[in-house]
């Protein structure tokens, strides 16, 4: 009976040390993945964050910006690309920043640019931010 009960122990810490493992891989796949996301949603923020800026004053920045962006040539090139964007912007961002993005879209001003860039700060770091419109104008 020894032996048995011994086997039995043995059994199940060779189990509990295999799901043990498999769980924490699963977590740390699952976090690798969150990782990359947040990742690919900073760059494409700050590409967006570019071509709003570049929106805000085209005639200093469209020079700028096309010798990164040899498509781009013109302010009707910026609009259509942030359009596309503001579209693209609905498979990953959150509703707020949607939404400032389609303001600024339509409505290119420093403050709407304020606020689409808080809002995808809030996006990316869990709306743990107290900057304000007010504090940056």
């Amino acid at each position: 009976m020894n032996n048995e009960l011994l086997i039995a122990i043995i059994s199940s810490l060779g189990l509990g040390g295999i799901a043990s493992a498999l769980i924490t891989q699963w977590i740390n796949k699952d976090k690798n993945i969150q990782e990359s996301k947040k990742i690919q949603m900073q760059k494409r923020y700050l590409a967006i964050m570019i071509l709003m800026f570049a929106f805000l004053d085209p005639k200093k920045q469209l020079k700028k910006l096309s010798s990164h962006r040899p498509d781009i040539n013109n302010l009707q090139d910026l609009k259509n690309e942030l359009e596309l964007e503001t579209l693209n912007s609905l498979i990953f961002a959150n509703d707020s920043v949607v939404k400032a993005l389609n303001e600024f879209t339509k409505n290119p001003t420093k403050q709407n640019y304020i606020k689409t860039v808080v809002s995808m700060r809030r996006d990316l770091w869990g709306g743990k931010t107290k900057v304000t419109l007010e504090d940056l104008n």
